[in-house]
């Protein structure tokens, strides 16, 4: 009952998203194909915290590359905050990876948009070595990891839609 719960809020919050349009698959010029095996790294969030993707294998996981210039980044944010509150850590965790600011520029954006999942600055602590493993060239870009670590949706500018 409650995965059947968790899977009508998911819906109904991303809703507003699907009538701007946005693909609930891959994005035309993805690198990545349906159920390939999400690229594994390590990286410390801006907590100190480590994040390991492997570690969170039996969760959907939910990777946002994004920077402070974004012009369209923080129209996803109030959903993504919905996701977190009533989701994590359970069922989905959101993983922020800044690709071109420092924690100076972020900090601020962070507080503003009340962003309160892991954030990862890639650039500046791992010498963008995520976006590199993720070919990544778009932002915002979203990648769904399912359960068992497979990539589901790898869409740029909007959230993936698919049931969690």
């Amino acid at each position: 009952m409650n995965s059947v719960k968790t899977y009508a809020t998911i819906c109904v919050l991303l809703l507003g998203f699907l009538l701007c349009g946005c693909s609930m698959d891959f994005s035309p010029g993805s690198p990545f194909s349906k159920n390939q095996i999400a690229p594994t790294f390590a990286a410390t969030d801006m907590q100190g915290n480590p994040v390991v993707l492997e570690n969170l294998r039996g969760k959907m996981v939910m990777l946002h590359f994004w920077g402070a210039g974004c012009p369209h980044c923080p129209e996803d944010y109030p959903v993504m905050r919905q996701l977190y509150e009533r989701h994590f850590p359970d069922e989905l965790v959101i993983v922020g990876i800044n690709v071109c600011d420092s924690a100076g520029v972020i900090r601020p954006y962070i507080e503003r948009y009340d962003m309160q999942w892991p954030q990862i600055l890639d650039k500046d602590a791992n010498n963008a070595e995520i976006e590199k493993l993720y070919q990544n060239s778009h932002l915002p870009t979203f990648v769904l990891i399912g359960r068992e670590g497979k990539i589901i949706a790898h869409t740029f500018g909007c959230m993936p839609r698919v049931p969690l």
